[in-house]
């Protein structure tokens, strides 16, 4: 009869210090998911988001980015950099003291692949720089040796309409 009732605390007591083994603490032996986490009901994104509060403007970085310009009118044209797989050399037209357009001189032709990533990037590239009205953007992502070549001519063509 004493050795029945030993067999499930030993079996306990064996369980609780593999789970300790196994699990560094006396937590590994719960349960999971923890009670709290199986009764609370589900949300839905849109109720999550409405949950959130609203997200304010700042009129500080709105006024910094209105007023960054202050470029020379006219045309100023890049360097050619290179692109690994040909050059890139931008022209960047101001007007008013601010960047108005960009005119891409030359870009890798050469290849289909290389079209392709220009056909991409390069438009985007281009409305990217007239709405920071800066050269300091982020590269396009698949087309990092033409964005570096880009915007490193942009960077070029700009600083010489501040000078």
């Amino acid at each position: 009869m004493m050795h029945r009732k030993r067999f499930p605390v030993l079996s306990i007591s064996l369980a609780a210090m593999l789970g300790l083994a196994i699990g560094g603490s006396a937590a590994a032996i719960r349960w999971w998911p923890p009670a709290a986490a199986r009764h609370t009901p589900a949300r839905t994104t849109r109720q999550a988001l409405a949950a959130e509060p609203p997200l304010q403007r700042n009129p500080l970085v709105q006024l910094v980015a209105h007023t960054r310009g202050g470029y020379r009118d006219g045309s100023y044209t890049g360097p050619a950099f290179s692109a690994y797989y040909g050059w890139v050399q931008v022209q960047a037209n101001i007007r008013g003291g601010s960047l108005v357009s960009v005119r891409v001189l030359r870009y890798p032709s050469d290849r289909s692949t290389s079209r392709r990533i220009a056909h991409i990037a390069l438009p985007r590239l281009e409305r990217e720089v007239i709405r920071a009205q800066s050269a300091h953007v982020h590269a396009v992502s698949g087309a990092t040796l033409t964005s570096d070549a880009f915007l490193r001519s942009m960077d070029a063509a700009l600083r010489r309409a501040a000078s």
